[in-house]
């Protein structure tokens, strides 16, 4: 992949809970990492195929390879949020992600 293709910085971030003031649990984000990457939307034949697999992804993001990324976590892309439906190492070579997502508003 060309280097700039990846021209949109997002934000990895991985879920943690921790007790609020009252003792209940809350739910907050925290950067795991960040990269340049390529956000596009999934086309009508790659849509169709991921709802047969029941994956209800509508956008890929494409990134380097970075390790220890999983469907738990979600990517911020300024105000927009997207949450991770799978992970795709390409070839197992290490080198770059496919992430399919689902924006959520």
């Amino acid at each position: 992949m060309q280097a700039g293709k990846r021209g949109h910085y997002i934000i990895i971030q991985q879920a943690s809970e921790s007790a609020d003031a009252r003792g209940e649990m809350t739910q907050t984000w925290t950067e795991y990492a960040n990269a340049w990457a390529e956000i596009k939307p999934v086309r009508g034949r790659e849509y169709f195929q991921a709802h047969t697999e029941n994956v209800a992804a509508d956008t890929r993001i494409i990134l380097p390879y970075l390790a220890g990324i999983t469907n738990k976590m979600r990517v911020k892309f300024g105000a927009r949020i997207y949450e991770i439906e799978t992970v795709i190492n390409i070839d197992e070579r290490n080198r770059e992600l496919n992430l399919m997502c689902v924006e959520k508003n």
